[in-house]
């Protein structure tokens, strides 16, 4: 077993995620498929990436329990700026229920590439307007789901 230097409360952080990611995959099967077949329905994509989720928290769960601490790091998992940024991501599937898609998502993906300062302000335009653009798209014509 290799010693491997961790972050303060980076074991609570993934168990959390886990946490998250497993209530995440028990939601998406409540979600009503209609009368289409499971592998088409509305459901298929947050079961899909929710499995991820799990699996990806999982392991990172279990690569922090099974390495051993070799010293006590002074960074802080629970930073402030992604506290916030979590809050953020709360307020957006608040918005969810009250705007509509196209609007709530520009209007979060436009707020996440400026406050992490990913990339230029046109840039991040360009980039919100296609990936909402083809997520629309792609929902309508292939899962038929209606906006």
């Amino acid at each position: 077993m290799k010693a491997v230097k961790y972050k303060t409360g980076e074991r609570e952080a993934n168990a959390i995620f886990l946490l998250v990611a497993v209530f995440f995959l028990v939601s998406s099967f409540f979600i009503d498929g209609g009368n289409y077949p499971a592998w088409s329905s509305a459901k298929i994509v947050p079961i899909l990436l929710s499995t991820v989720m799990v699996v990806c928290a999982l392991l990172s769960l279990l690569e922090v329990i099974r390495v051993k601490r070799a010293s006590q790091a002074s960074e802080n998992v629970f930073q402030l700026k992604v506290l916030l940024y979590i809050g953020a991501y709360f307020l957006y599937v608040v918005a969810l229920f009250l705007l509509p898609f196209w609007l709530a998502s520009v209007v979060f993906l436009m707020f996440s590439f400026l406050y992490w300062k990913s990339l230029p302000v046109m840039k991040a335009a360009v980039t919100v307007a296609a990936t909402v653009a083809i997520s629309m798209i792609l929902f309508a014509k292939v899962f038929k789901i209606a906006f």
